[in-house]
């Protein structure tokens, strides 16, 4: 069945129904595509026997007021032709002659006027609308032709009309030039155009630019770019595809809108944080700007998991975050100093469906850990795609925000390519555990704060909710409470701490040069094992403290063994990983210096000790005796008593001495250094060189003593033996 004025198909014509009658059984109906078309009869059972059909453009826009007024002039001109009295005689041929020739002599117009509105009138619709002047199918379909008219341009020149052999060449110089390198301006790409194709040589062979007029205008060559090439295709060839939709394309819908609820999307990144941070145990020290992770809920925008820490942006990093949601929240905060409240932390334990992650650490082969014992997903967005984990990258700015003005050293990234930009690095006085307070502040406060631009659903909107993370974490939570899944603080730490191994050795179990130890390790023999041969294990450990790590064995039922710090290492207790790391580098940084010192000790040693050992044995050399050399044990322990008794005589005579006073002169007070020079051997030769002398000598050769000894008769009747001399070396050693 058809209504008035609705179209339909018939015979490959598209006709619309313009009056019907059952009582008459005619019907009378119009093409609307026809320009010379008239309406015509048809039966009414035909036409009851079509369908109606759909076209384009009968939704008119608002007309503007100058077609607003023309429409209304052309309707009524034809009103009185039109109107219910004269239906259905107007469709007749001769009446509505008669009625167009009557109208047209009333208004002084001609018959051709109302043939026009007429026929607007009915193949638009027989509303006033179908009127309008069709101002859209105004002007030339071609867009790179010149006008031929207009203004006059300035100067003695014509203006320069396109033909297609210029559309080629701008066409040319757009795909080649402009829209393949971001840096070619539109004045490059024209300018390169007049270069390559509009010039000529002249008589001297130089090549030169062709006369004004005679090559497109600047303004010719940008509209035509302008017509031809919208901006979204511009910006793709010239910028790329990742670029374009990062920085340029359309923000239509939310995020939202492929969020299920609370706990279904994670979104995780990594940043380096704008401050400078010091040593815990010497504050002069700078370490460097620490490394920040967040973790932040994609439908509630709670921030359930971060880490601050001087490790790089690794997977190591990511996992201590990830460990974070499942962490003890009372300790956490005690750990930086931060009151804690439990209703700050109402995503504690709670994982998510899927972690949305960018193509770094969290792509790496560990992040299977993730799948593999949790059973979550994780996944990686494209590379250069931020915009696919906005909350994520904006926490970072409102943290960041939050903290600039408050924090000492906080170093501006405009400062980093500023040309003698200042060095906020001389305020820095925070170590790694003040600024993890003011972190962890921040984040709380983010938490509580309201969203200003939160998308409400009705029922928050009607019940006039102020939207903040918590407060919508627990409302949603509700619902979803059946789809989300809690993890103790054990579970997720076996999972998901990174795993390596240390060495066991008996000094305890070595792990980035620190050694820990646990009672399961001494009574199970491990360290006594480990003097004979050192062996490897797996751990997990957490490298935001040094404190403790896991052993992975099979004596404690599946579950690993905590192992804390020995006594060699009990001064890391309390520091991060990184900041033993640091403290290592410190030490081992004057190992060069310690490994010269006892180097030099032993030069000296062998230096001072090499003269009486090589007197001794040229002394040896110097005895003639034709003993062999392993028959001189024979009489080792004879030898060895006699050589005691001489030594033992030799002391107590040496006592004697000291304790007998001194007859004829008085006691004399002597320097030190006086005495020191009176006992030497000599002035200026030591024991070793004196004994050396007189090892030399030959056995009958008689020695000469000083004139005033009160042996010299004696000792010139007889040359002293080797026995003496070494006798009269010791006495001179003791004495001296």
């Amino acid at each position: 069945m058809l209504f008035q004025n609705e179209i339909f198909n018939h015979q490959g014509r598209k006709l619309r129904l313009l009056y019907a009658s059952a009582e008459t059984g005619c019907a009378y109906v119009i093409d609307i595509h026809d320009k010379l078309a008239w309406p015509f009869e048809m039966p009414i059972a035909v036409v009851t026997q079509q369908r109606a059909i759909e076209i384009e453009g009968e939704v008119r826009l608002e007309p503007s007021k100058a077609a607003a007024l023309k429409r209304d002039a052309a309707m009524a001109r034809i009103a009185p032709i039109v109107a219910d009295h004269n239906r259905p005689q107007v469709f007749d041929s001769k009446r509505r002659s008669a009625l167009i020739y009557e109208r047209a002599a009333q208004l002084g117009c001609s018959e051709r006027t109302l043939h026009k509105d007429l026929r607007r009138y009915w193949q638009g619709g027989q509303t006033p609308q179908a009127l309008l002047a069709n101002y859209h199918r105004s002007g030339r379909s071609e867009v790179h032709v010149t006008a031929g008219r207009g203004r006059a341009p300035s100067g003695n020149h014509n203006t320069f009309q396109l033909s297609d052999s210029d559309i080629r060449n701008f066409q040319d110089v757009i795909k080649k030039k402009y829209l393949k390198d971001k840096r070619t301006t539109v004045v490059d790409a024209y300018n390169h155009m007049l270069t390559t194709k509009y010039n000529y040589m002249d008589g001297n062979g130089k090549t030169c630019l062709k006369g004004i007029g005679d090559y497109p205008s600047k303004r010719q060559f940008r509209h035509f770019l302008d017509t031809n090439y919208n901006l979204e295709s511009r910006l793709r060839s010239r910028e790329g595809d990742k670029d374009f939709e990062r920085d340029h394309r359309a923000k239509v819908g939310t995020i939202a809108m492929d969020c299920l609820g609370v706990g279904h999307i994670y979104e995780i990144d990594a940043s380096i944080c704008d401050v400078y941070l010091v040593s815990t145990a010497d504050v002069t020290k700078i370490v460097g700007k620490p490394t920040y992770y967040l973790i932040i809920d994609r439908w509630s925008r709670l921030i359930v998991g971060f880490y601050i820490g001087l490790e790089n942006a690794s997977w190591i990093c990511a996992m201590e975050s990830i460990l974070s949601i499942a962490a003890d929240k009372n300790e956490l905060c005690s750990l930086y100093g931060v009151p804690y409240n439990p209703e700050d932390w109402p995503a504690h334990g709670v994982m998510p469906k899927e972690f949305l992650a960018d193509r770094g650490e969290m792509i790496s082969k560990s992040s299977s850990q993730i799948s593999d014992d949790l059973g979550l997903i994780v996944t990686n967005v494209p590379g250069q795609r931020p915009d696919w984990k906005p909350l994520v990258e904006c926490g970072f700015k409102l943290t960041h925000g939050a903290i600039h003005d408050i924090t000492p050293a906080y170093d501006p990234p405009s400062n980093a390519t500023k040309r003698r930009g200042k060095h906020y690095e001389k305020d820095a006085c925070l170590t790694l555990k003040d600024f993890g307070f003011i972190i962890l502040s921040a984040i709380i406060a983010h938490n509580r704060k309201a969203i200003r631009a939160y998308p409400h659903t009705l029922k928050q909107m009607s019940a006039g909710v102020i939207a903040n993370p918590i407060s919508l974490w627990n409302e949603d939570v509700i619902l979803r409470m059946g789809a989300l899944a809690k993890y103790k603080e054990s579970t997720v730490r076996y999972a998901l701490l990174p795993r390596e191994n240390a060495k066991v050795t008996a000094e305890g179990i070595l792990f980035r040069d620190c050694y820990y130890t646990c009672p399961e390790a001494v009574a199970e023999g491990w360290f006594v094992k480990a003097r004979k041969s050192h062996y490897s294990i797996k751990v997990s450990f957490d490298t935001r403290s040094a404190n403790c790590i896991y052993v992975h064995v099979s004596v404690s039922n599946g579950q690993p063994i905590r192992a804390d710090l020995s006594g060699r290492s009990i001064k890391y207790k309390g520091l991060s990983l990184a900041e033993v790391a640091f403290y290592e580098k410190l030490r081992k940084a004057v190992m060069p210096e310690v490994e010269h010192s006892h180097n030099a000790s032993a030069f000296d040693l062998i230096t001072k000790t090499k003269p009486i050992v090589d007197a001794a044995k040229k002394r040896l050399s110097n005895v003639k005796s034709k003993t062999s050399r392993s028959a001189r044990k024979a009489d080792t322990k004879a030898d060895r008593q006699a050589e005691l008794s001489q030594e033992r005589n030799e002391r107590a005579e040496a006592t004697a001495m000291m304790e007998r006073p001194q007859t004829g002169d008085s006691a004399q007070v002597v320097p030190i250094s006086a005495a020191k020079s009176s006992n030497s051997p000599t002035s200026s030769k030591s024991v070793a060189e004196d004994v050396e002398d007189k090892s030399n000598q030959k056995p009958n050769q008689v020695t000469t003593p000083p004139a005033n000894s009160a042996t010299s008769a004696t000792n010139s009747k007889k040359p002293p033996t080797l026995e003496e001399l070494a006798i009269e070396a010791r006495k001179r050693m003791f004495h001296g």
